[in-house]
């Protein structure tokens, strides 16, 4: 009776012992393997972004971020960033309906210099493949360009930025960026021949293509 226990106890410890198979050969994996460790490594962004926050006018524009990720989960990144603002609906309205005088400056450009913390990493599937991505937020501070909404020189007022977004990995060497932004600067606009200071906020969304460089070595999943 103990000889048969023992034999089915070892038959029954090395099934759990073994891989699974599917159909193609290959093995199920319970842990996947980050695309490659950013640790140390260079990340230059093309980025275009849109205004999501201002009713009177639509800020569009681009520029890039320069990232050196100095940790796995922490980038110290410099980005610049310049804008076309165009007149909404809702100002023409305002203007024509209700003879509103609108005062509001528009953004033309933004400097910053953020910290980037991406505490959650993960796996996703799509259709036949496994991509890896990771979800972060910024903080940091730089300067914002403003200008009358008639044109005219462009002033810098130091500003504040807050945001979240995510990066998802395709390769080695290239990763898709997308996030949310607020900037908070203040400004001074002249109202009947009166000063009037108030704290503009701008929030932007934008969409980047991360290029990292030097080459890649690879990384473990935490």
């Amino acid at each position: 009776m103990r000889g048969f226990l023992g034999v089915c106890f070892f038959l029954v410890a090395s099934g759990a012992r073994a891989d699974v198979p599917v159909a193609n050969g290959d093995r199920v994996k319970s842990v996947q393997k980050k695309p490659f460790a950013q640790a140390g490594r260079l990340s230059l962004e093309p980025a275009a972004s849109v205004s999501v926050s201002d009713p009177y006018w639509q800020h569009v524009g681009g520029g890039a971020r320069l990232g050196w990720h100095v940790a796995e989960a922490l980038t110290l990144e410099a980005s610049a960033l310049a804008f076309a603002a165009l007149p909404t609906e809702d100002l023409r309205i305002a203007k024509r309906e209700l003879h509103s005088q609108i005062v509001a400056a528009r953004t033309a450009g933004l400097a910053t210099a953020d910290a980037v913390w991406a505490p959650a990493y993960g796996k996703v599937a799509l259709g036949s493949r496994i991509l890896h991505f990771e979800l972060y937020a910024l903080a940091g501070a730089g300067a914002a360009f403003t200008g009358a909404a008639s044109g005219g020189p462009l002033t810098a007022r130091p500003a504040l930025d807050l945001g979240g977004g995510e990066r998802l990995f395709f390769s080695d060497s290239l990763a898709l960026r997308v996030g949310v932004a607020a900037h908070f600067y203040p400004t001074t606009v002249d109202v009947g021949g009166a000063p009037l200071s108030r704290v503009v906020t701008l929030v932007e969304a934008s969409a980047a293509l991360a290029i990292y460089f030097p080459a890649a070595g690879r990384a473990e999943a935490p």
